[in-house]
């Protein structure tokens, strides 16, 4: 039957080469939009390696010299890191808190962040650095790679610095990190590596990324004015579960206003880290992006379902005095709806062949984006399924109805049109 179905497409060359045409089209945008959500979809279902449920982020802010409550400390004076470390302590005694942590660049989706450039013998990685202290770990939920509690990560970094799963991999291939020497590009700096994370990301819709963990070492602010401590370190806690965090926000900070005053530093908000987070997916377009696409994907494939639709309904229509000599010479009309909706999907595997090489060719010369997955035939034939079967079952609607309305013609009035 095959065979027979394929020699009926050949002797209908010129009407079928459109619809040839059209599917190819088809195909090769669909296998392109397909991609952009499959990995979008794996992207958010890679583990974070953090938590930030019931975590907040504390702003402060400082008087300047012409406020009159503003204090002259003097130059290198250590009062301001002494007051600083002072908010801290408050915070920490509240009674809701669990946990506090403060450092430079270190909590999830913050707005600042610095890299470096570090290596192991003649490999070469960048990485994100973060200065936290020792209960930066338990309160993001952070574990170390081999298993076992957060707790473990803050003991090892006072011994040396911790580097997530993504830098043990890309500097010690094969081999563990812990315990090896890791120097900085220019060879000017070398760190022991005391325990390695899970593999961590900076949001859900980005890849898996390199994370180099310092010890926070608070003498460091000694001496440093309040405009030097409110721009290198910030604080973050933890609340107990269960609290709203809009509501546990704006009480705490009412609640904390006067305590958290002290010298030249106050309280200018307390902000939910999921708030940053959306914060940020907004600033970095991926909301926006996601809403784009999909708009224009829903478009597109309502004018595909249609157009397909359109096509193949038409295509039956004209045909409908061959399907009705067809069952007047003894054909069932089971028999030749099978026969249509094979013609349909003939058409369709014969348009699949170009459309697979050009699909071929998006994963050879590297056109598709890399940032969040890499290029593999895993990924190529994911696409290629997403599209295949969507196409498969919409040709399958738009062949079904109008073949079966085209079989129930009686074969008296077939002869008549013939």
């Amino acid at each position: 039957m095959i065979q027979h179905v394929f020699k009926l497409i050949k002797t209908q060359w010129k009407n079928n080469i459109w619809i040839i045409l059209e599917l190819f089209i088809v195909s090769a945008l669909m296998w392109y939009i397909v991609d952009y959500f499959s990995v979008m979809l794996i992207t958010s279902r890679i583990p974070l390696g953090f938590e930030i449920e019931n975590t907040y982020a504390v702003k402060i802010a400082h008087y300047q010299s012409d406020n009159p409550n503003y204090i002259d400390y003097g130059e290198d004076s250590e009062e301001p890191a002494l007051n600083f470390l002072r908010i801290v302590d408050r915070i920490r005694n509240h009674s809701e808190i669990m946990d506090v942590s403060i450092g430079q660049w270190h909590y999830p989706y913050c707005s600042s962040n610095m890299t470096a450039g570090y290596r192991h013998d003649s490999l070469r990685v960048n990485a994100r650095i973060l200065y936290v202290t020792p209960s930066y770990f338990e309160m993001f939920s952070v574990h170390p790679a081999a298993g076992g509690e957060p707790s473990l990560l803050g003991e090892a970094l006072e011994h040396g610095v911790i580097i997530s799963s993504g830098m043990e991999e890309a500097l010690f291939p094969g081999s563990h990190a812990a315990g090896q020497t890791i120097l900085t590009n220019d060879s000017t700096s070398s760190y022991r590596v005391s325990a390695v994370s899970v593999p961590l990301k900076n949001h859900r819709f980005s890849r898996r990324d390199n994370y180099i963990y310092f010890p926070f070492q608070e003498h460091t602010l000694m001496g440093m004015n309040e405009e030097n401590i409110k721009d290198n370190t910030s604080i973050t806690f933890r609340t107990r579960s269960g609290m709203n965090e809009k509501d546990f926000a704006s009480s705490f900070k009412a609640e904390m206003n006067t305590q958290l005053s002290i010298g030249n530093f106050y309280i200018t908000g307390i902000i939910p880290i999921s708030e940053l987070r959306t914060l940020t997916l907004k600033a970095d377009g991926v909301y926006e992006s996601v809403q784009n696409r999909t708009g224009f994907t829903v478009f597109f494939l309502l004018n595909v379902f249609l157009g397909v639709i359109g096509t193949f309904w038409l295509r039956i229509k004209k045909r409908r005095e061959e399907i009705g000599l067809c069952i007047a010479v003894g054909s069932s009309r089971h028999q030749v709806m099978r026969q249509m909706m094979t013609e349909s999907l003939g058409l369709l595997l014969i348009a699949l062949v170009p459309a697979i090489i050009i699909w071929g060719n998006l994963i050879l010369v590297e056109t598709l984006p890399v940032h969040t997955l890499g290029l593999t035939w895993q990924r190529f034939a994911l696409n290629s399924l997403f599209t295949i079967l969507p196409l498969s079952l919409v040709i399958i609607l738009a062949t079904w109805y109008p073949a079966w309305r085209s079989a129930s013609i009686q074969p008296a009035e077939a002869l008549h049109y013939e």
